[in-house]
Order: structure tokens, then C-alpha cells, then sequence
């Protein structure tokens, strides 16, 4: 099975006040890179833009992205196929958006459109052909059967949702039973029997054959997150949420019918969503850690499967082949062993959106984060040196000590220290348990000099926020000081506070404050940029800050930075259009980096003249509608002689920066 897919090329290159493009650079597997780029850490195979995905007999896939673009994947490749785009038409207002499903036999694809949802299926070698037409609007979610012979659509009205069960051999749709008001899940039982539905609240299970309920149960004292229901029918597993304690709980047995706990089946602590085995009694349990094999009798684990994934994970018809996707990667593993069908690429990159990036301070070290892991880089060969898990990266949140020889990031309320050669954590620096339980760390800053680390931290206890200022000493990790804070004003968007260093000075909302007096005593005019803007970027030495903005007379989809004294507030430079997106400013404040849509651009942000230009690099348009940056986050090397940008493709790229500007 395969399909004809159509290919195409972008254009890339560097638009640079120098004459001769530099020759065409290839990364260290081979592929290009975007004209002017040096490096890329990471790799582009096995990467894609993953809505939904199907496996054929062969274990070859099947996947389409969010604009109904399709690409097959060969067992034996390590890359899809150029996508090949289904032909249905969207409104202008969904943003090019296509919601769609693939069939698990990778045979059937179903794509939403303004009046009708439309189900394609491939024959031989010839392009897809339309075979069903359902006339369904305001669709939320689709799933098909296991043998593609049948649909679930969710459709809204108002409030109120409609689960519907379409019928694609006969083109019929039937009404299920009864609205509501949420609808978490809606799927198929393995036989297609039955639709299961989950309302977060509530389970509740209806007759695919007459479109009546059959069965409705609340479980006691948790929330149904995500479920799967075994293929006899008796036994859905679930992950599950405890609302007295705030948080998931891991994953649990129940009996289909009454909702009650199954006796003799053991769940696990950790996990976030789980999915039944081929043989309807062990189940799959993964997060963004990986797959786990897991016997519920037994009480143990049979198989790990070292990756990541959303939920949507499935084996090939014979069983040897497990294939499942972050919605960035597809990963492929052979079921048997555990191990990657592509190791090297597996192991030589990320799983998500790159969304952290680090610099030693000597330059040979570069340190990316994203999704569930932080990768040390060697700066000269962009080989991966060391790997380790982690949680709730953001900007700015990666630093190395003095030496280069660990590496600081965000633990869960915390910051983990690791060693940048094996990777292992060496410590954890937690807040004082005297206060509110910590779950997320917004903002970390390594001292200069290596001798403390101050974080703020974000936490949530009896439905009320709670936020913390500490600071530890980076030896021991014994705590110098915490200070509660006030978890509005506190309150970051990315959940992102950048300081300046010494931690004299932070930002949030487009404002900057002395750290010690908090945002109340933003130093910024009162509106100057608006609200809800990200944290400005301090200049390495800490005496500027730069912030990007929309000025409502430039072009569509186009910000501009303006740069300010940190002490003072006093704005020093207004630059063009064109100068937004995600900035950062080099370690004197002299030039500034912005990454908007389509370009990186380098500006002197003393007299706001471009210094150099080079064309981005192709990504998918939704990446670009809340940031107008084709980067996540974007930081200078401490020597300002480099650039690196981090993508939601799972790569980053490093660029040559231009000279400091004379003075």
C-alpha cells in the first residue's frame, strides 16, 4: 500500500548585506540546512507535524497533519514521503486547520470541512477518492473503528454536545442518545459494538446498533482523565485525576459495567494515558517519559519502550511493531525487544518543540530542552554528549554552572542540577516544605560566579495559587533565603520570569522591576507595550532589556523591538518593523536578535540599523499565530559571535551573528 504523493521544495536562503551566499551546509545526517545556518542540534527525520496516523499490514504508516496533508512512511525509512494534501476546502477563519483522522489499518482518512465530514480511502497506487460524505458540522473530535467501517463524530451546538456514529459502508449516521455538556472521549469499542464515552465525570456506554445507553457510571472520588475499554467490553482502565489532592493519580481498573474498582488488577502511580494491549489484558501506560508495557494481574512492568507519547499509540496487525507519536515524531519500536526501529535518530534528538536553550560559558557547550528531556550538545561536532529527563521547560530556564561541568534546569517546584557528561542529576534544590506544595519552576538564574541559584516557583494547594522567591547556595544546595510572593502579580504568561544577572532585576508582562519589590513596581511607563506581553531579554551584562511589540501601523504579522535601561526604565532605542517576533540581546546590549514570521534579522540597537538578514527556515503556519516568531526561543552565545534558535520541528539551529557595531 502506498500512496502518490507530490513533492515540492522551499526556498531558502540568506538575504545578508554580504554579496555571495555562503555554499549549501548539510547537517551531521545528511540534510540541509537553512542557507546561512551553521548547525542544527537534532534531526529532521522522523519528525512531522502528527494529527492522527494508522499502520498498515506491512507496518508501513500513514499520518496527516493539521492542514489534511498526508505522508506514508515505509518500514525500512527513517523520513515520510513527501505530503501529498487531500482535496477539501476550510474557511479562511480556521487558518488553513483540517481536523482529521486516519483509520488504525492506515486505509481510510476523514477530514472535516464548513458542511460535511468527508472520509477518502486509497486503492492501489491511484491518489485517495471519497467514498462517504457526512453532512456533520461544528465537529470536535473523530475516531474511527478498528476495521474503518465505522466513524464517531462529536459536534457541538452551543453548549451541548452530540456524539454520532456514521456508518461509511452504507454513507448513514446515527443519533446517539442524550446530550451533554463535556465530552473528553468518544470512541469505539475494539469489536464495534459499542461507543464509549467519557465526560470527565462520568463513563457511559451506548449500543452502536440502536444508539441507546447501556450503561452510566461516576467513579468515586476521581475524574475520569483519559480511558480505554478492553475488547471483551468488561474492563476500562483509566487515568485518573484526584480533585481533593489536585493532582493525577496514575492509572486504575474498573469494571465496565458498575464502575466499581476491578479486585486483582494493580495500577500505576505514574502515567498519563493508557491504552489496551492487543490482547485485552495487559495495557499500554505511557507519558512524556515513554511507553510502558504493563501487566495489571502480575503487577509489573513486561516491556519499556524509551520515548514519549500522546496517547496515541498502536501495534501492526501481527503484533511485532509498535508505533506512537508526540504529534512532532513518529516513533516505530520493535514490540519484542523495546528497541527503536532508528536508534540513531531516536537517540539524537528531541521528541517536542524545543522551548530552552543553554551556553557554557566558554561556548563548547550548547544545551536544548523540549518535551520530556534535556540534551547537552558539543558545540564543535553538534553530537549529543548527555541526556536527561525533565519537566516544564521554558526560556531561559536552562543554565551551566561556571565550569560547564552540570547543568541547572526546572524540576517539578524545583531545580535539578545534572552532570553534562553522564547526565545523571547530582541534586534537586526544593523550597522550604513549610510552604505551599511547588509544582512548576517559572524562572532560574545560576549566579556568575557559580555560588547560588535563585528560582521562583509556581504552586497550587486547596484550589489557591501559590508562588516563591528562594535562593540556594549551588554547592550544597542548602536554602539562603525564601520569600512567599503574591501569585497574581507573580502570575507569568509561558509561565516565563527572565532575571538579570545577580537576580537584581526580573521581567514578566512586558515590564521590568527590581526582583525584591515585585511587579507592582514595574519601572516601565504603564502601558508602554501592553498587557500580556512575554518577559523582556536582558543583555548578558544585565544593563539593557529588550521587549517585542505590535504597533498597529505595521504590516500584518509583523513586531518591532525597542530596548530599554534596566535601572532606569528609560527606553534608549526604537527599531523598525520587522525587528519582533523573539528577541535577545548579545552581552553588551549592542545588538539585538529578532526571529519574526519569516526572517532572522540582527539590528545595532544603538542606532537601530540592520546589520544582517537571513530567511527562515519553513514551518508550519500554527506555530507562528500566538509568537509571529518562526523560533520558540532564541539566545546569543556569551562571546555574541552566535546565534541559536529553537523550533517546534524538535531541532534548534546555531547562526553566525554579526560584529559588535563600533561606537
Amino acid at each position: 500500500m502506498r500512496f502518490l504523493l507530490a513533492m515540492w521544495v522551499l526556498a531558502v536562503g540568506v538575504l545578508s548585506c554580504a554579496a555571495a551566499e555562503p555554499p549549501a551546509k548539510t547537517d551531521r545526517f545528511g540534510d540541509p540546512l537553512p542557507s546561512g545556518a551553521l548547525m542544527r542540534l537534532g534531526t529532521l527525520r522522523g519528525a512531522a507535524t502528527i494529527a492522527s496516523f494508522g499502520v498498515a499490514a506491512d507496518g508501513s504508516v500513514v499520518t496527516v497533519d493539521n492542514e489534511g496533508g498526508l505522508s506514508f512512511w515505509s518500514r525500512e525509512s527513517d523520513s515520510p514521503e513527501a505530503a501529498v494534501r487531500l482535496p477539501v476546502k476550510v474557511p479562511v477563519e480556521w487558518n488553513g486547520f483540517v481536523r482529521s483522522c486516519v483509520s488504525p489499518d492506515a486505509k481510510r482518512v476523514a477530514c472535516c470541512t464548513a458542511e460535511a465530514v468527508i472520509v477518502f480511502e486509497q486503492r492501489g497506487e491511484k491518489p485517495a477518492v471519497e467514498i462517504a460524505t457526512f453532512k456533520l458540522t461544528e465537529v470536535e473530535s473523530l475516531a474511527f473503528a478498528a476495521d474503518g467501517g465505522g466513524l464517531v463524530a462529536v459536534t457541538r451546538e452551543g453548549v451541548q454536545k452530540t456524539v454520532h456514529v456514521c456508518d461509511v459502508r452504507t454513507d448513514t449516521t446515527l443519533e446517539l442518545a442524550g446530550k451533554f455538556n463535556y465530552i473528553r472521549q468518544a470512541e469505539f469499542s475494539t469489536d464495534g459494538r459499542r461507543v464509549v464515552v467519557n465526560t470527565h465525570d462520568e463513563l457511559v456506554l451506548f449500543d452502536t446498533a440502536t444508539g441507546k445507553e447501556q450503561v452510566r457510571w461516576a467513579p468515586e472520588a476521581v475524574k475520569l482523565s483519559q480511558i480505554a475499554l478492553n475488547a471483551v467490553g468488561d474492563t476500562v482502565a483509566a487515568f485518573v485525576y484526584e480533585p481533593e489532592k489536585e493532582e493525577y493519580t496514575g492509572v486504575r481498573f474498573f469494571d465496565a459495567k458498575t464502575g466499581k474498582p476491578r479486585a486483582g488488577m494493580t495500577g500505576t502511580s505514574t502515567g498519563s494515558w493508557v491504552t489496551f494491549a492487543p490482547d485485552g489484558k495487559t495495557v499500554l501506560v505511557g507519558d512524556n517519559q515513554g511507553v510502558r508495557w504493563w501487566d495489571p494481574i502480575a503487577g509489573k512492568v513486561l516491556r519499556r519502550f524509551e520515548g514519549a507519547g500522546s496517547g496515541l499509540t498502536r501495534f501492526n496487525p501481527d503484533g511485532k511493531l509498535l508505533v506512537g507519536t508526540t504529534g512532532r515524531v513518529l516513533f516505530r519500536w520493535n514490540a519484542k525487544t523495546g528497541e527503536p526501529l532508528f536508534g540513531d535518530v531516536h537517540s539524537g534528538g528531541h521528541f517536542d518543540r524545543i522551548t530552552a536553550l543553554g551556553v557554557s560559558a566558554d561556548g563548547t557547550r550548547y544545551a536544548t530542552g523540549g518535551g520530556s528531556q534535556v540534551k547537552v550538545w558539543d558545540a564543535r561536532t553538534g553530537k549529543p554528549l548527555a541526556t536527561s529527563p525533565c519537566e516544564y521547560l521554558w526560556p531561559q530556564n536552562l543554565e551551566f554552572a561556571p565550569d560547564g561541568k552540570s547543568l541547572f534546569g526546572p524540576g517539578l517546584g524545583s531545580v535539578v542540577q545534572w552532570d553534562t557528561v553522564t547526565g545523571k542529576e547530582i541534586r534537586s534544590f526544593t523550597v522550604d516544605p513549610k510552604e505551599p506544595r511547588q509544582h512548576m519552576t517559572i524562572g532560574l538564574l545560576v549566579a556568575n560566579d557559580g555560588k547560588t541559584v535563585t528560582a521562583v516557583t509556581r504552586g497550587r494547594s486547596l484550589g489557591m495559587e501559590s508562588s516563591v522567591l528562594a535562593t540556594w547556595d549551588a554547592k550544597s544546595g542548602a536554602r539562603l533565603a525564601t520569600k512567599s510572593l503574591n501569585a497574581f502579580e507573580w502570575n507569568a504568561r509561558r509561565y516565563c520570569i527572565n532575571f538579570s544577572p545577580g537576580a537584581q532585576f526580573a521581567s514578566l508582562h512586558g515590564d521590568v522591576f527590581p526582583t525584591a519589590l515585585g511587579p507592582t513596581k514595574g519601572l516601565l511607563p504603564p502601558r508602554t507595550l501592553g498587557p500580556g506581553f512575554d518577559a523582556g531579554a536582558f543583555s548578558g551584562d544585565g544593563g539593557r532589556i529588550a521587549f517585542t511589540f505590535i504597533d498597529t501601523d505595521d504590516p500584518p504579522g509583523t513586531m518591532r523591538g525597542a530596548v530599554y535601561s534596566t535601572a532606569t526604565g528609560v527606553k534608549l532605542t526604537d527599531l523598525p518593523a520587522g525587528s519582533g517576533g523573539r528577541v535577545a540581546l548579545n552581552a553588551d546590549g549592542s545588538v539585538l536578535a529578532a526571529a519574526g514570521r519569516t526572517e532572522l534579522t540582527f539590528w545595532d540597537a544603538n542606532t537601530g540599523k540592520l546589520l544582517a538578514r537571513y530567511k527562515a527556515p519553513a514551518i508550519d503556519p500554527r506555530d507562528t499565530v500566538y509568537s509571529l516568531s518562526f523560533a520558540e526561543v532564541i539566545r546569543f552565545t556569551p562571546d555574541g559571535t552566535k546565534l541559536m534558535t529553537g523550533h517546534a520541528d524538535t531541532t534548534a539551529l546555531v547562526w553566525p551573528a554579526p560584529p559588535r557595531p563600533a561606537k
